[in-house]
């Protein structure tokens, strides 16, 4: 569910290159859970998460989301 949303906010910020679950991954370790986030919330945590993504390079990505079961 998580990683759909995810995915459209990608796309307007041209970042839809980007894995969903490397960013979702990274969304949990700022909120732990999305289920309480507003849209709003959810759409600056992606812009901030796909900039990690960018940062940490998609190996650490991938680790990440693997550790969540994504």
């Amino acid at each position: 569910m998580y990683q759909k949303m995810i995915k459209e906010i990608l796309k307007r910020l041209d970042r839809g290159y980007m894995d969903p679950r490397h960013v979702e991954a990274y969304m949990r370790l700022l909120h732990g859970t999305l289920d309480g986030i507003s849209q709003e919330q959810l759409d600056r945590s992606a812009r901030l998460c796909s900039s990690c993504v960018q940062a940490e390079g998609i190996r650490k990505a991938e680790e990440l989301a693997q550790s969540y079961g994504l």
